[in-house]
């Protein structure tokens, strides 16, 4: 994307990537948005981190908002890692309708794996993970026991559905769009094995 970008552009431009991080649902008549304080973002070149010129630029931007800016160094890596946790939810989302209440404390410890092992595979592709330290989520008792309750809270209540359901209800190309990428992934590991990963791919109906 980022060729392409400047393949098209008649004049020298700087490309950055963004990820703001809000959800919610969207209705005929109004639009409900779930974020935390006023809102963030992460931001980064694709394979690079920001200069100072930079981030003083997005700074200047959101200055006065509340908004705030986490930088990356690597947002191809960040987007690999974020498909690496979503797309689990994905596959369980679309397994029972887009209805999260439908799932249970098992189907929660089966999607912790997938995640888990696809943070393996973007290890064993040579991709550092982003944010930094966020695999250690899995390899700490402690806060991979955490993550499993707040998981199984959301998907019970109206969070799953303003968090996740929705989005998968309405975004189903964007949904499809990261599987493809990620499969591509996969295909250069073919040896990696991922069978929690599949079997909730497998579950869930076809595209």
């Amino acid at each position: 994307m980022e060729r392409e970008l400047l393949a098209l552009s008649e004049h020298p431009k700087t490309v950055l990537f963004g990820f703001q991080g809000t959800a919610g649902v969207r209705s005929a008549k109004s639009v409900t948005c779930l974020h935390v304080g006023s809102g963030s973002m992460t931001v980064g070149g694709l394979h690079r981190a920001l200069t100072e010129s930079e981030q003083n630029t997005l700074f200047r931007a959101f200055k006065g908002t509340g908004y705030k800016l986490q930088f990356e160094d690597d947002m191809e890596g960040w987007l690999y890692c974020h498909a690496a946790f979503i797309l689990p939810i994905v596959y369980l989302s679309y397994h029972y309708g887009c209805d999260l209440r439908k799932s249970d404390r098992k189907d929660i410890t089966s999607m912790m794996k997938a995640a888990e092992e696809a943070y393996s595979l973007i290890e064993s592709c040579g991709i550092e993970i982003r944010p930094k330290g966020d695999a250690d989520y899995f390899k700490s008792k402690p806060k991979l026991a955490a993550l499993k309750a707040i998981m199984y809270i959301m998907s019970q209540t109206k969070l799953g559905e303003l968090a996740a359901t929705d989005h998968c209800r309405n975004a189903v190309t964007e949904m499809e769009w990261l599987d493809t990428a990620f499969e591509l992934l996969r295909q250069s590991h073919p040896e990696q094995m991922m069978p929690e990963w599949d079997k909730l791919r497998n579950a869930m109906p076809s595209w």
